[in-house]
């Protein structure tokens, strides 16, 4: 494969320097590169399975994960994110929602500060461009990913995470950095997630009452 060709020529091009170190950083160079393209082949092959059989589209979920993952170890922040954008829509259309707000947090990067942030674009692999956020601050960003995240967590009947992701975003509305107006209907969604949280827990993970002296 071209990817392949592209290895052996510069491998071979940094083997021919007498720089051992050059030489050591050729060969990660090589099986990075190498990796990457078997990762995209499959990647490829998955798309036009899709194309072919719509029911396959967990293989398609499967292969953008492993992509996710070498983005990972490489430190290949903008490829990951978007491989994380593409496996929250791929996972939703599954119905694999826990999945999917797993991959929404892992893009969160952000603090409950007001410094500004740029919009957040990313581009599809025919070159498309998607707008994921505005021009907004980290609070914001990080409170419109929470909410999102709440919502397919519940869809997923993860009652327990989407708990504790509410009641930080909760902190934030009762200090007065979202507007206020909002706080009685998220107050009514968490007593809600409460309700259906109760009957999994069970009297038996309750905590016990202290003992009497």
């Amino acid at each position: 494969t071209y990817g392949d060709m592209f290895c052996e020529i510069s491998t071979e091009r940094f083997r021919s320097t007498s720089d051992l170190w050059g030489r050591e950083r050729s060969e990660l160079f090589a099986l990075d590169i190498r990796e990457q393209c078997l990762l995209l082949e499959n990647l490829f092959i998955a798309t036009e399975l899709v194309a072919r059989r719509p029911e396959a589209r967990y293989v398609y979920a499967i292969c953008v994960q492993d992509l996710q993952v070498h983005y990972q170890k490489t430190d290949n922040a903008v490829l990951q994110r978007r491989c994380l954008f593409d496996l929250v829509q791929t996972n939703e259309a599954l119905g694999n929602f826990v999945e999917a707000a797993h991959a929404l947090m892992l893009t969160d990067q952000y603090e409950w500060s007001d410094f500004l942030l740029p919009p957040l674009v990313t581009s599809t692999p025919n070159g498309q461009l998607v707008q994921h956020h505005p021009a907004e601050t980290h609070r914001e960003r990080k409170a419109s990913l929470y909410k999102r995240a709440i919502e397919l967590l519940v869809r997923g009947r993860c009652f327990e995470k989407a708990t504790l992701l509410r009641r930080e975003l909760l902190h934030q509305y009762e200090q007065g950095w979202f507007n206020l107006a909002d706080l009685p209907d998220m107050l009514q969604a968490h007593a809600e997630t409460y309700r259906l949280l109760v009957p999994r827990i069970g009297k038996a993970t309750l905590r016990e009452p202290p003992p009497q002296p």
